[in-house]
């Protein structure tokens, strides 16, 4: 996962292994616990995906390593995670408050969200696998539930800036929702096919117990024989793990956007985050309108569509601004 030095810790320091791990949810409650203590460590997880977590059966899910220094105190810490009820209870206990339902455990409640969280493509692809890849339909629910709530969309082009985000959302103990657009799948190492396989090694590796989301953004409809081509392709994304899309037909007129979209929805799976847009980004008519929005919204919902997000132009910018208009909010 990490490692910290302490102020009176040389970066030459001889760790030494001291404990193995049982499980990511001790790995995870150990490490917050260390950090904070400011105890250098590095956490280490026996997972490897060439072997498909073989080396977890046989040596367990990791070990930590430490300063010899160290090791009386790190020894006490875990007694105490393993024996001591109470030092869970802010950490562990999960209550619906409307319902009455309880889960004694933080491990409980992702064992029972691996079992149903998990969409069909997903299970498929990897069927022994501990990451909580979820739809971003199911994100976007869990928000607007909790209210007031936001969830980053992480744009993953290379390996380390999708660990370095799903490092970040665990420690935060929030989802995330990795992404990449159909642009950058065609120059970056991160593409389409094997962005979820990334996503997969990696929470597997690092104990990620949060729901992460892969995104196949702005996949782009410039014309007629984008929208054939996509017919085969949408659904060849989904068959390699992606978890949700956003249709881009913004660069058409807003009719031709409205008539792609329901033209490509039924390509879609019924559970799968679905995203469309309005108002190219960095395009030259200006930022999105309400009714822009609502002409798109409306003639979705007419056929029967109900997309999870909308993009919208409101000034966002990408690279170089293109115009002087700003953010505008509202």
């Amino acid at each position: 996962m990490e490692m910290l030095m302490s102020s009176n810790e040389s970066e030459k320091s001889v760790y030494i292994r001291i404990a193995g791990l049982e499980n990511p949810f001790e790995a995870q409650l150990l490490e917050s616990i260390l950090c904070e203590r400011r105890i250098p460590h590095r956490i280490h997880s026996h997972h490897d995906t060439a072997y498909d977590g073989l080396f977890q059966i046989q040596k367990g899910w990791g070990e930590i390593a430490a300063p010899q220094s160290c090791k009386k105190e790190i020894l006490e810490i875990i007694e105490q995670i393993r024996n001591d009820k109470d030092f869970f209870e802010n950490q562990q206990d999960f209550h619906n408050k409307e319902g009455g339902y309880k889960m004694d455990t933080y491990q409980d409640a992702f064992e029972q969200a691996l079992q149903i969280g998990r969409p069909p493509n997903v299970v498929e692809l990897f069927p022994n696998s501990r990451a909580l890849i979820v739809s971003g339909k199911f994100i976007d629910r869990a928000m607007l539930k909790k209210g007031k709530a936001i969830a980053m969309a992480a744009n993953g082009r290379n390996y380390f800036v999708i660990r370095g985000a799903l490092m970040a959302a665990q420690r935060a103990n929030s989802a995330i929702i990795i992404e990449i657009a159909k642009s950058e799948s065609g120059y970056c190492a991160i593409n389409f096919w094997n962005i979820a396989r990334f996503v997969d090694d990696l929470c597997n590796e690092l104990g990620i117990t949060i729901p992460v989301a892969v995104h196949a953004d702005h996949y782009g409809i410039k014309g007629p024989a984008d929208i054939e081509s996509a017919k085969t392709e949408i659904p060849s994304l989904f068959d390699a793990g992606i978890t949700s899309i956003a249709i881009d037909a913004s660069h058409l007129p807003d009719d031709e956007n409205l008539l792609a979209n329901i033209e490509l929805w039924p390509y879609v799976p019924k559970w799968a985050g679905h995203e469309t847009e309005i108002g190219e980004i960095k395009g030259k008519t200006g930022m999105s309108t309400p009714q822009e929005a609502l002409f798109l919204i409306q003639g979705l919902n007419a056929h029967d569509f109900f997309p999870d997000w909308i993009a919208l132009n409101n000034g966002t910018t990408h690279g170089i601004e293109a115009g002087s208009e700003g953010i505008q909010i509202e």
